[in-house]
């Protein structure tokens, strides 16, 4: 059986919509009812479309498509599946204890909730008509989408800002298109999604792909939580900016200084290293295990590929894997520390007159913050989960000499 060849193109496909986006940002369509702050104008009906959407994809993957799978196209996808709760304390790991708990495993989430952890591991859809011939893996088409749809509502409210601070007429409006805020948090995440899609490949390697199944969880996941919870930083200029509350919006305020600017980027450029780093630590290893040094970010960084002895070549332990066992899940978490500041801070110092805006302007500085909370309740126990699958791969003699030797789960030197 030949491994499958993934067709990966993402970063090209992400550069021609994007392009289609700046013709119509430097065309004016006054009589056209699409435009580029359409997503911002109506966001909320946007998400509610892609719920819908996500809701009928994954009923039709769960309830649909994988009944008429073969019996042993079936049997197969039942075989994979990660844990999702570790082994008491106290149990020793034995290959019955481990297949105890696959089948636990596989109880739980298969039978008890298959609608959103879903059944089929990797579904393919193949095209082969007038000569076209072209097989779409589902999964990597999901994660195009999200981060495209992504950046368009990102997009869409700088430009909606954009609009707005110029019809204020006032001096520092019309000499800023956007607020410093509004620049750094697109910029930013401008820069995650870009950096997604050109390590494509890599993410071929990350739990997502190698350990989770097709359901409620990654179509919904990828079409209405992906592109429309991951900008919930734009949402705080947006309800500003409406015209319910738009007297709450002060083109003049005080703007985000470039000395916190740069102390912003600076740390979300500190999780985005880690993140990126481990993850290309790992896939180097997985491609040249026989390697033992790697070079990374264009040879600016060589780290030593390492592994806890009896794990016979297979668990790294050295570089970035030698800083905590998750120390990529502790980089996003930084990232989205870095992402929830820039509309804090920008309307941390809004003046209100009135009870109402006041309870307003205090609910739209701690939604960005949702973001990062997120990450904490996603991570914290998907690093049990992760580490559970380790003690069935490898048994409790080499987890636990990995844990002596990498002690720190997440957070090095704290957790």
């Amino acid at each position: 059986m030949e491994p499958l060849q993934y067709d990966l193109n993402g970063f090209r496909c992400f550069w021609i919509l994007m392009s289609g986006f700046v013709i119509l940002c430097n065309n004016n369509f006054d009589s056209a009812s699409v435009t580029t702050t359409v997503l911002a104008d109506h966001c909320f009906e946007c998400a509610i479309i892609s719920n819908g959407i996500g809701l009928l994809l994954s009923f039709y993957f769960v309830h649909i498509r994988y009944p008429k799978l073969s019996s042993i196209e079936q049997k197969a996808n039942n075989l994979r599946r990660a844990p999702t709760r570790s082994p008491g304390a106290g149990v020793k790991n034995t290959e019955k204890s481990r297949q105890k708990q696959r089948q636990q495993s596989l109880d739980w989430d298969d039978r008890t909730f298959p609608f959103f952890f879903g059944r089929e591991f990797n579904p393919r859809w193949k095209i082969s008509k007038m000569g076209f011939h072209k097989i779409f893996y589902v999964k990597m088409l999901l994660y195009l989408i999200g981060a495209v749809v992504l950046e368009l509502n990102i997009l869409s409210a700088v430009c909606w800002e954009r609009e707005y601070r110029r019809n204020q007429h006032t001096p520092q409006a019309l000499n800023s298109s956007n607020s410093n805020a509004m620049i750094l948090y697109a910029g930013l995440f401008t820069w995650f999604v870009l950096d997604y899609l050109w390590y494509e490949e890599v993410h071929l390697y990350t739990y997502d792909l190698f350990a989770e199944k097709i359901g409620f969880k990654l179509c919904w996941g990828c079409l209405c939580f992906y592109p429309f919870f991951y900008a919930i930083g734009v949402l705080p200029f947006i309800i500003m900016m409406d015209h319910h509350y738009g007297q709450m919006y002060d083109s003049n305020q005080e703007e985000v200084s470039w000395l916190t600017m740069v102390l912003i980027a600076i740390l979300y450029l500190v999780g985005s290293t880690l993140t990126r780093g481990a993850n290309m630590q790992k896939f180097h290893f997985r491609c040249h295990p026989e390697r033992s040094k790697v070079s990374l970010f264009g040879g600016f960084m060589i780290v030593k590929q390492e592994c806890v002895p009896s794990s016979k070549g297979r668990l790294l332990c050295s570089g970035f894997w030698g800083l905590s066992r998750h120390v990529n899940y502790f980089g996003e978490i930084l990232q989205a520390f870095a992402l929830a500041l820039p509309a804090s801070l920008q309307f941390w110092s809004s003046s209100t007159t009135t009870t109402t805006t006041t309870t307003m302007t205090t609910f739209v500085r701690w939604i960005p913050w949702l973001y990062p909370l997120y990450y904490v309740a996603l991570f914290v126990p998907r690093q049990m989960d992760d580490e559970a699958l380790m003690r069935q791969k490898y048994g409790d003699d080499v987890i636990d000499e990995y844990i002596q030797l990498v002690p720190y789960r997440m957070v090095p030197g704290l957790y």
